[in-house]
């Protein structure tokens, strides 16, 4: 019998329908690699059937029903190029049944499928339809299993992503607080060194302000009459005693009824009325040495209060107000001393 050789449809010039007609038939007498070139031509011939004459052209003349037909179309499209390449397993190994079951599996996935089907050792061409259908649908749950996962991880990269992106924020943030807080901190060791130097300046006012307190205390002396008024006030206490002691022999002594006053009552009534005004003086002069001795213990507890300590830490405060009224309450105690004067 003799062979008829068929030269590639890219190779040949514009076909005419009888002659794809002739091609088709060779092509079906042939297995998978041939399915191809069955599917380029069926979607030649359609575009120059008459509209609403494909099915009646293929019944009549291949015996094809247009699903069929539609199948080759459509691995024509999908492996067209592949038919161009030697050494395709796809092309070399797979029949037109198994070629179509192919058809299930993501574009551009059939010869990683077929590489790993062969790698375990379950070559694709021996595997029945069925059971090639059954491994293209494990392998597709595995694979979108395999995306989910993929996608899974793009979710937590994106979110490992976001927290490096906020991380790196709040580390430019940090690095931002800490220059600025290192500035402050230098802007406070200048001002630290500035107190110690004034507190410097202050302990020396202070020292003066301690000699200028002492010479104060020691220049204010008592009243010149201070002495005698000494020695009223131990008259005066003397002469209450005595008093005090002849009330008391007064009130002891039993009262004499008589009709009659005594010769000396009018010197004595005279005399005790002299005695009470002396007491009435001396009780008045006692008051004004109270009244001094009062005065002049307050100006020398006083002085004792303001020592060095107080006014060292009112200076080193900055807090000269309560200084400067210490100040001036002992200057107006003083001012009293001078300007003292006895009641009469």
């Amino acid at each position: 019998m003799e062979t008829i050789e068929m030269t590639p449809i890219e190779e040949t010039p514009k076909p005419t329908l009888p002659m794809l007609e002739l091609e088709i038939k060779f092509y079906l007498q042939k297995t998978a690699e041939n399915v191809v070139e069955i599917g380029k031509r069926l979607i030649l011939a359609k575009e120059m059937v008459e509209h609403g004459e494909w099915q009646n052209w293929l019944e009549n003349n291949f015996n094809l029903s247009q699903n069929s037909a539609g199948r080759f179309m459509q691995i024509a499209n999908r492996f067209g190029d592949m038919s161009k390449r030697q050494n395709s397993a796809l092309m070399q190994n797979l029949n037109a049944t198994q070629l179509i079951a192919m058809l299930a599996l993501p574009a551009g996935e059939e010869e990683k499928f077929i590489a790993e089907k062969s790698a375990e050792g379950t070559p694709v061409e021996d595997m029945t339809v069925k059971k090639l259908r059954e491994e293209i649908k494990e392998w597709k749950a595995r694979a979108e299993k395999a995306e989910e996962n993929f996608k899974g991880c793009e979710v937590a990269l994106n979110m490992k992503e976001q927290q490096w992106e906020y991380l790196g924020e709040q580390y430019e943030t940090l690095q931002k607080t800490y220059h600025e807080e290192s500035a402050r901190m230098g802007r406070v060791m200048e001002e630290h060194a500035d107190l110690l130097e004034e507190k410097e300046q202050l302990s020396d006012e202070v020292a003066e302000l301690k000699n200028k307190l002492a010479n104060r205390a020691t220049v204010e002396v008592p009243p010149a009459d201070y002495a005698q008024l000494k020695t009223e006030n131990a008259e005066l206490k003397s002469t209450t005693e005595n008093l005090q002691k002849e009330i008391k022999e007064l009130q002891e002594r039993p009262i004499e009824v008589t009709t009659e006053y005594p010769a000396d009552y009018e010197s004595t009534k005279k005399q005790l009325a002299e005695l009470k005004d002396k007491e009435s003086k001396l009780q008045i002069k006692l008051e004004n040495v109270n009244k001094l001795k009062t005065l002049f213990s307050t100006v020398s507890t006083f002085v004792n209060t303001v020592d060095l300590a107080d006014a060292v830490q009112f200076l080193c405060e900055k807090d000269f107000t309560m200084f400067k009224i210490k100040m001036n309450m002992l200057e107006s105690l003083c001012a009293k001393l001078k300007s003292y004067t006895p009641s009469n």
